[in-house]
């Protein structure tokens, strides 16, 4: 539909109207997955302060505009079950999109890079008393497994291979 477009502001005036059908004050969203390549800043979509904060369910990855989660931090506060793929760097916008969650009970991560991710971590070490079904791909990160007291499913192992280097359940 796209490519008949004749010049950017013919996109960018029908991309608008696409956001304002999904994203207004009528809709709420409950699950939501960022596309890698998002630029876009929803947050600032007139009626997505009234669409956005009931959502529970998130998937993104760590290179999304850290403006877009930055902005979705101080709307969605109810997520239950977060998937994050960090390619590069954990940003302020992923720190402060986990640390405003209430309810975070899921959490899968798999992190694509060599990178100290000690930051996230601390941040997953803050939510050990919500945190139940906890899915890891990196052994490093393995040592903060003991923080969490009411973890009922422990997943490590090499997610996007579907090769598990260990797996287990805690009962």
């Amino acid at each position: 539909m796209f490519s008949n477009l004749q010049n950017d502001d013919e996109f960018l005036f029908y991309k608008g109207e696409i956001f304002k059908l999904f994203i207004n004050n009528k809709t709420k969203f409950i699950q939501h997955y960022l596309p890698q390549e998002i630029n876009d800043q929803i947050h600032l979509v007139p009626g997505a302060k009234e669409c956005f904060p009931k959502i529970e369910f998130l998937n993104f990855y760590g290179d999304v505009n850290e403006e877009i989660l930055i902005g979705l931090s101080e709307i969605c506060k109810s997520i239950k079950r977060l998937e994050l793929f960090v390619t590069k760097n954990t940003n302020s916008g992923i720190i402060k999109l986990i640390d405003a969650q209430k309810r975070l009970k899921e959490v899968y991560i798999e992190i694509l890079n060599n990178n100290n991710n000690k930051s996230l971590e601390n941040l997953l070490i803050k939510h050990e008393k919500n945190i139940e079904y906890l899915r890891l791909n990196k052994q490093s990160m393995t040592n903060i497994i003991t923080y969490f007291k009411n973890l009922k499913i422990l997943e490590v192992g090499d997610i996007s291979q579907n090769i598990p280097w260990n797996r287990g359940r805690l009962f």
